[in-house]
């Protein structure tokens, strides 16, 4: 039989695989707590201190013709360097190295959001005096704006070329822009989905201060949201919980390393964490009134899991399948220590659910026995017992 020996060459694919891959990113706010999300990592990666940065949510309303206008601000700076390697490239695992404390992953999520969510949409990224406009035209193409790859500007024109220049003042950076210390980027989407003249930007902030991604960038880092060029919101919180008198404190347990399988693997055991005794811990609370109940905050009736700081995938109580006492009232966290067991679970590209394994379905079914004792225990007891 011949020897056959391939010589690697790019993979090539159609714009549609993008439009299928896209249609996960449906939602203002699921794409607004992306651009947050990777603001926030801007601001960890560059060594800055996110109780002092400001990160703006800019919204202008459509009027005489033009459409509405989304966006989001940092003022830390993109170069074209960066825009080639980490954010034009698609399908990207992670969108660079790890910094601790990081929120992003892949790197997806706020792209997918600009593509598929508004007519057209662009970035411009500014630093070291030279100015980058990459975008997404009318039919989902990028690429650079003509005249703009690597061009030079002078700092108080390019702030004023971009729309920022009031926001460098509230920010207190303008004079280290202009003396060159500082660069921003501004991420722009003209002509939402599904929103015409006005925009419910407080609609938007109620929803997106509840979302998953957003809810743990908004507790460390200050985000100010403007509409129509007025601070309607000096600093955008993550939304908080009462919590049911007498539980307080949260109920942590610790992840066995070793679960009984599921399907296939019924009859065996799973290994979580390789050789680590304990691959995380699950934290459970309990609110004082069923969140279900309270509109806006139903949807904070969910288990989030975690890699760090960053959310890999949540699931709302209904959606694991469960029907106990409080469980309207239950939410909480899992966090997943680092490693192969974590890789291999992490969510998929929206992180709304783990990735299908043997490890992830063991652990999922692990955590929904938890929710069942914990909810016991509140019908039955008035004190949190030992960490577990």
């Amino acid at each position: 039989m011949t020897v056959v020996k391939i010589v690697p060459e790019k993979n090539v694919f159609d714009d549609g695989f993008l439009d299928l891959i896209g249609r996960e990113f449906a939602t203002h706010e699921q794409g607004l707590a992306e651009w947050v999300k990777n603001a926030a990592d801007a601001v960890l990666e560059a060594g800055l201190n996110p109780g002092v940065e400001t990160i703006f949510l800019d919204f202008t309303d459509g009027t005489d013709g033009r459409p509405p206008v989304f966006g989001c601000i940092d003022f830390v700076g993109m170069t074209m360097e960066s825009i080639e390697s980490a954010f034009k490239p698609w399908g990207r695992w992670r969108s660079g190295e790890r910094v601790s404390g990081r929120y992003g992953g892949y790197g997806m999520g706020g792209k997918f959001y600009m593509r598929q969510m508004f007519a057209s949409s662009y970035l411009i990224g500014y630093a070291r005096g030279l100015i980058n406009v990459f975008g997404f035209n009318e039919e989902h193409a990028y690429g650079y704006a003509e005249g703009y790859r690597n061009r030079r500007v002078d700092p108080a024109e390019a702030l004023l070329l971009a729309g920022v220049d009031s926001m460098a003042g509230i920010a207190g950076v303008k004079d280290a822009v202009v003396s060159g210390e500082r660069g921003f980027s501004a991420f722009r989407g003209v002509g939402p989905k599904g929103v015409e003249g006005r925009i419910d930007v407080e609609s938007l902030c109620a929803a997106l201060r509840d979302h998953p991604q957003a809810q743990h960038p908004l507790r460390s880092h200050r985000v100010c949201v403007i509409h129509n060029g007025a601070v309607v919101i000096r600093r955008l919180r993550a939304g908080s919980i009462p919590r049911k008198s007498g539980f307080e404190k949260p109920w942590v347990r610790r992840i066995p390393a070793l679960l009984p399988g599921t399907g296939r693997e019924m009859d065996g055991m799973v290994r979580l964490a390789g050789d680590s005794r304990f691959p995380g811990t699950l934290t459970l609370f309990v609110a004082d009134r069923p969140l279900v109940r309270r509109g806006k905050m139903a949807s904070l009736n969910r288990i989030d899991f975690m890699e760090g700081e960053e959310v890999v995938a949540s699931y709302r109580m209904e959606e694991l399948d469960l029907d106990v006492p409080y469980g309207e009232s239950i939410f909480g966290r899992c966090r997943l220590s680092r490693g192969e067991f974590a890789g291999r679970c992490r969510g998929t590209k929206t992180r709304d659910r783990l990735v299908d394994t043997p490890e992830s379905r063991a652990l999922l079914r692990w955590v929904r026995e938890q929710v069942v004792l914990f909810s016991e225990m509140v019908s039955g007891r008035s004190h949190i017992p030992e960490k577990g």
